[in-house]
């Protein structure tokens, strides 16, 4: 997987995520932990409300770090040697070698 460091680190480090609807990065987060915006004429401003947001409820600042921090947990080097062993000892998906 391809992911952008920053936003792994942010994600351990528990800061809440405001992302734009592009690229990669939507798939990484949940939405619990972040809020996702448009990139579209609207964008200065859907940054200002989603900043207010964060910065007005306290409650939902605590649950967007604990959620992010929990998402961060996907992305240890030991979950991504696990997710490779599992992909590798699964025969069906050395068939084409076979041949």
């Amino acid at each position: 997987r391809r992911v952008s460091l920053a936003l792994v680190e942010s994600l351990h480090a528990g800061i809440p995520i405001i992302i734009t609807r592009s690229g990669g990065m939507p798939e990484v987060v949940t939405d619990e932990g972040a809020i996702i915006i448009e990139k579209d004429e609207n964008l200065v401003q859907n940054i200002v409300v989603a900043v207010e947001t964060i910065i007005s409820q306290p409650a939902k600042m605590a649950q967007m770090q604990k959620a992010n921090y929990m998402q961060s947990q996907k992305f240890r080097k030991s979950q991504f040697y696990d997710d490779f062993v599992k992909i590798f000892d699964a025969k069906e998906n050395w068939k084409w070698m076979m041949k």
